[in-house]
């Protein structure tokens, strides 16, 4: 391969949506009452809903915005309610938790081998510059080239822009990046068909699996290592 550069997913690759909606749903409960383990679970069927919603397209239009009335009817609470408890639970985080078991050792055992290094994020529920400050707080961001999301950038995993934005940004062709994510949709079958390598995380894969040219199944993020020798 000639890979010089690594993207990758930021939501359920690097950080762990569901120990953020954790205290999400403990905020909510104070501000409107409720059982915080029931809320979590609305909460993480409306997010999932939302998904579903996103990859047909049909928020395009305000990503956030239709996702959290999403979310917050899935929840059974006001949107601005849902807001302030979303708002609470980011700016109180220091990032206890949220980041997934050996992300950190990845980025900088990546950069130590000489690559360039890339987060790429599609937004859902708040803008990617919330999830910039929690990338910050948890200490990943010090190791990430760039940080790019679908609310700045104006396009989101799968679209072809969208990855091709993130090679632009690090100076790179797509055929030199290899994206890295666990949705088989926006994250390697997105990449496959912008011309880029991909790598998917799959916890149930027993071992890293080449798929075709271009593709790898990885049991984790340190299945990376194992792919992408020192430059």
């Amino acid at each position: 391969m000639a890979v010089k550069g690594v993207s990758l997913d930021v939501w359920g690759t690097l950080l762990n949506p569901y120990e953020l909606y954790k205290v999400i749903a403990l905020k909510l409960s104070r501000l409107a009452g409720g059982d915080p383990e029931d809320l979590y679970g609305k909460l993480v069927e409306g997010r999932r809903e939302a998904r579903r919603a996103r990859l047909r397209g049909e928020l395009d239009a305000d990503v956030v915005g239709g996702t959290l009335r999403i979310v917050a009817a899935s929840a059974g609470v006001h949107v601005e309610v849902l807001k302030k408890a979303i708002a609470m639970a980011i700016a109180e985080s220091r990032g206890e938790g949220i980041v997934i078991d050996g992300a950190l050792d990845v980025l900088v055992e990546l950069k130590r081998r000489g690559y360039l290094v890339a987060a790429l994020g599609n937004v859902l529920s708040w803008p990617g510059a919330c999830t910039r400050v929690l990338l910050a707080r948890t200490g990943l961001l010090e190791h990430l080239d760039v940080t790019m999301f679908s609310d700045e950038i104006g396009a989101r995993k799968p679209q072809r822009r969208a990855f091709e934005a993130v090679a632009s940004a690090l100076g790179l062709s797509l055929e030199e990046v290899i994206h890295v994510g666990d949705s088989l949709a926006e994250d390697f079958a997105g990449a496959l068909m912008a011309g880029a390598y991909a790598a998917l995380v799959d916890p149930e894969a027993r071992e890293v699996l080449r798929v075709g040219g271009r593709g790898f199944v990885i049991p984790s993020l340190r299945g990376l290592l194992t792919i992408l020798p020192p430059l």
